[in-house]
């Protein structure tokens, strides 16, 4: 299971006239089955908008599925029903899925305005083992704008990277609304596996409260 992440957040506190922003945290299932995945990602939707968040949030590979063999042809339009979604729930959207390209695979967090537009694309750069066999670096910039606010943007192993892409986040520009977003899978391998399950339960009860499904930062 995948979950997103937001961290190193560093709004500030209300004592200093910051603005306040509801942003929904979806904790879904990642999928090979693209439709399995849409389904999944049009209740988180609901549920944000229920909620008058402003943001949501999806985990890495969410929308295609977490491997190089996923059908463009599915999940090109099960994107665009996604950039729906956000105009009809009033949302920006993060929106983890793996995407081709000119002939290359790369692993992305695409960014959907409120009005449903594509805003831009990070694509991951520092690909696990894994993944390089099947996906391209990406070049893009770490630094984005939407929904009022400006932010950076990690996948999973961009974190750990030494030196970090973190820093280079932070270096980019010091005024971040949020220092940075990261997207990444919760429960490393190496966690016994009835530690693990007991973790992902407590998760899941966590997650399941109104109250954490879409926190105010």
């Amino acid at each position: 299971m995948r979950l997103t992440i937001l961290l190193l957040c560093s709004l500030l506190t209300s004592a200093f006239g910051a603005e306040v922003h509801r942003i929904t945290i979806a904790q879904l299932k990642v999928t090979r089955d693209v439709d399995a995945n849409l389904a999944a990602m049009k209740r988180a939707f609901a549920q944000a908008g229920r909620e008058k968040a402003e943001w949501i949030v999806f985990p890495e590979a969410m929308l295609s599925g977490y491997y190089g063999g996923f059908d463009q042809q599915k999940v090109a339009p099960a994107f665009k029903e996604c950039q729906s979604l956000c105009r009809q729930h009033k949302l920006t959207g993060l929106i983890g899925t793996c995407w081709r390209e000119n002939g290359k695979v790369y692993n992305q967090i695409r960014i959907v305005s409120s009005s449903g537009e594509l805003v831009n694309a990070y694509a991951k750069r520092c690909l696990t083992y894994g993944d390089a066999r099947w996906a391209e670096p990406g070049t893009t910039d770490l630094v984005f704008q939407a929904g009022g606010l400006k932010f950076g943007t990690l996948i999973c192993n961009d974190l750990w990277v030494t030196p970090g892409f973190t820093e280079r986040v932070l270096q980019r520009n010091r005024e971040f609304s949020w220092t940075g977003i990261q997207i990444q899978p919760l429960f490393p391998g190496a966690l016994p596996r009835l530690i693990s399950r007991r973790i992902r339960s407590m998760w899941r009860r966590w997650s399941a409260s109104t109250d954490h499904a879409a926190r105010s930062f």
